[in-house]
């Protein structure tokens, strides 16, 4: 019998192990930006599939109201000069087609996202229903469902506690909504002139009624699908608003403007916004606090204002939008301006406060329900 001995194998030397190393790190590299794109590819899917919901949810709001009105925007959310938490005297009544419903568009149409349970808890536990997040009011590139607690109360706000927020805003209308200090412009929101007649208010939603000396006729006629004079295809009705993406993360501290008083909130930023600025991707630097008002992203720094009146997402190259008939398309950022003047004694009235003549971009146009003009279907590709 004869035994053969088997050498003993070296392992790997010290250079043989960092190409390795080396080569894997490189393959990672190469192989995460793929995944990403394939994950941001799966969730701007899923946001406009949330939207199409959303869509089809006032559809059937539409068909259950006599197929004419679109959902008011909610109560006025001015008392004493500074935004409050959303009115909940009433809120959860199984209101219709009325003007005394002071939850703004998002709560109005729960029950046609399979959200009844939630709709009529608001009439006995307003304050539990607010702080209930609804999935399809999120946008998963940004986060998932999640609630602001505002519990220490913040710029003028009194302590309401947690609120679901909402990642998609109501179109409001062309002109700007919010002034330089974060407050809604008392012309814009105060008005008391009919919707149809009030050259501010040009978008797809009014308010549902005025806290102060209020009375049946200080109030906005509900749009009718017949007010998109543009054609319901060519009008926004909802899309991504655009946030401060550091503050999303409650550890953040304060919560922003915009982004604090939930999907439950009547006429105010968290779920209208308007098309006074260009859509643009969610706002990327740290919280600016003016010591003295507390107000964030102060006047001090006048460009941020775009974050709480403006539409925008987490998206990298464009917003989702829904349009009035329920067509759901991407929007680029980069949307061309493809500009239209309105004269002195144009048939489409301008406001006071941006006088004649006036130029809108193909943006604002797209939220000007009965501007006029004619969009080409490939400047919005």
């Amino acid at each position: 019998m004869s035994f053969r001995f088997l050498r003993n194998r070296q392992g790997f030397t010290l250079v043989e192990l960092l190409v390795v190393i080396a080569i894997v790190v490189i393959l990672i590299s190469l192989l995460l930006p793929a995944v990403q794109r394939v994950r941001e590819t799966a969730n701007s899917v899923q946001c406009s599939d949330h939207l199409r919901n959303i869509g089809i949810a006032f559809k059937n709001y539409l068909t259950d109201n006599g197929g004419n009105t679109y959902p008011l925007g909610g109560g006025d959310l001015i008392v004493g000069g500074s935004p409050p938490a959303p009115a909940l005297t009433g809120a959860g009544q199984p209101y219709k087609n009325t003007r005394t419903q002071d939850w703004g568009w998002a709560y109005q149409i729960l029950p046609y996202l399979d959200e009844r349970n939630l709709w009529n808890m608001a009439a006995s536990n307003p304050v539990g229903a607010a702080a209930q997040p609804v999935r399809v009011f999120f946008c998963p590139s940004r986060r998932g469902p999640m609630t602001i607690d505002n519990s220490a109360g913040s710029f003028g706000v009194p302590a309401f506690g947690s609120r679901a927020t909402i990642d998609y805003a109501g179109n409001a209308g062309t002109w700007q909504f919010m002034d330089g200090t974060g407050t809604p412009v008392p012309g814009f929101v105060n008005a008391i002139i009919p919707i149809n007649s009030n050259p501010l208010k040009n978008g797809a939603f009014g308010k549902s009624r005025f806290w102060v000396g209020a009375t049946t006729t200080e109030v906005d006629a509900p749009i009718r699908a017949a007010d998109f004079a543009d054609g319901e295809q060519y009008t926004v009705l909802i899309a991504e608003k655009r946030v401060n993406a550091f503050l999303v993360d409650p550890s953040s501290g304060t919560p922003q403007i915009g982004d604090r008083l939930g999907y439950s909130s009547g006429f105010g930023p968290d779920t209208l916004r308007t098309g006074f600025y260009p859509p643009a991707l969610d706002f990327p630097r740290q919280r600016v606090v003016d010591p003295i008002s507390g107000l964030n992203e102060s006047a001090a720094n006048v460009n941020t204002f775009n974050v709480i009146d403006g539409f925008g997402s987490a998206h990298s190259t464009g917003l989702n939008v829904l349009f009035a008939g329920g067509n759901v398309r991407k929007i680029a950022y980069s949307i061309s301006p493809s500009l239209q003047t309105f004269a002195a004694g144009s048939p489409v009235p301008v406001p006071p406060a941006f006088p004649a003549p006036q130029t809108l971009t193909l943006w604002q146009r797209l939220c000007h329900r009965n501007d006029g003009g004619l969009v080409n279907p490939s400047e919005l590709d």
